[in-house]
């Protein structure tokens, strides 16, 4: 748009003088601007031999350049600012996810302690327990603990707990609610209650 504007200022300054009409430069520059200034010329005819197409396409030009010119570098200026951000964005959510990498891993050190004391306290639960069902006329039964990491911890624990219980010699210890009897259950419940008795107070359990 600048070098439409400067070949017909040019072109116009050159008109002024006689000696600019047959120069090469006035048709090279005519060349080039006329089919420009045609449309405009047939909106505008001369007056008095004055032709004002050269004045109307400048003040066209121009206003181009302050309107259109104007709003697409504005409209880059806000593209790059968004690229920032988007860039900024990108950073920002590398770091929360080392951030929360480095939180998972800080919740497993501390889960991985408090599951090895809840194992050691399954344990001991066990050995109590076996001692209860003996006296319950369930001499051979055997309660265990099978731990494995959760897949996704919680505030709670780091870990998934499976109660593997079986009433009979030769019989490998399956979960709990899958093997175990009405009345099976009911004398873990007891045996359960008469550990928990040496340790806090339970309420009395009503069996039907």
């Amino acid at each position: 748009a600048y070098v439409v504007i400067f070949s017909i200022f040019i072109r116009a300054v050159m008109s002024w003088f006689s000696s600019g009409h047959g120069h090469p430069m006035t048709r090279l520059l005519g060349s080039f601007t006329e089919p420009i200034l045609r449309p405009a010329r047939r909106l505008i005819p001369s007056t008095g031999g004055l032709d004002l197409s050269p004045l109307i396409v400048f003040i066209a030009l121009m206003l181009f350049l302050k309107i259109v010119v104007q709003a697409l570098l504005d409209l880059a200026s806000r593209l790059k600012a968004q690229v920032f951000e988007v860039e900024n964005l990108e950073e920002a959510h590398s770091k929360a996810l080392v951030e929360l990498e480095n939180q998972r891993n800080s919740l497993y050190e501390v889960g991985q302690v408090l599951m090895e004391n809840r194992q050691f306290a399954a344990n001991q639960l066990s050995i109590e327990i076996r001692t209860h069902l003996e006296r319950l006329s369930m001499p051979m039964a055997e309660l265990r603990f099978e731990w494995k990491l959760a897949i996704e911890p919680d505030e709670l624990r780091i870990e998934e707990v499976t109660i593997l219980f079986s009433a009979n010699p030769g019989h490998a210890p399956q979960p709990l609610n899958k093997v175990a009897s009405g009345g099976e259950k009911s004398r873990l419940m007891l045996a359960f209650k008469a550990t928990g008795q040496a340790h806090t107070r339970i309420p009395t359990i009503v069996l039907d």
